[in-house]
């Protein structure tokens, strides 16, 4: 979570004030771990992000009004459980 948590703050921020919604796209598309389903995120539009480091994704959802919800799960292929990549998010 610790990779994910700078992008869903500022993409909280985005969604509830409409401000620096560029910086945060091109940030998210510059990040190779980093992907975005939904969206694009704008004020009053949220979307999920997804951090894959090939062991686990967290992901983080973000509603339309800026509430903020996370998640851990394996990644495709790891030998990692996902109570492990829970674990190791701090979810």
């Amino acid at each position: 979570m610790k990779g994910m948590a700078t992008y869903s703050s500022k993409s909280v921020t985005c969604v509830q004030s409409g401000i620096g919604c560029d910086g945060v796209a091109a940030d998210i598309a510059s990040t190779p771990e980093l992907s975005i389903t939904g969206g694009p995120l704008g004020d009053g539009v949220g979307a999920t992000l997804a951090w894959d480091n090939g062991k686990c994704v967290v992901s983080a959802l973000i509603s339309n009004n800026g509430l903020l919800s996370y998640s851990a799960a394996k990644s495709v292929g790891s030998s990692a459980t996902s109570e492990q990549c829970r674990a190791g998010a701090g979810l």
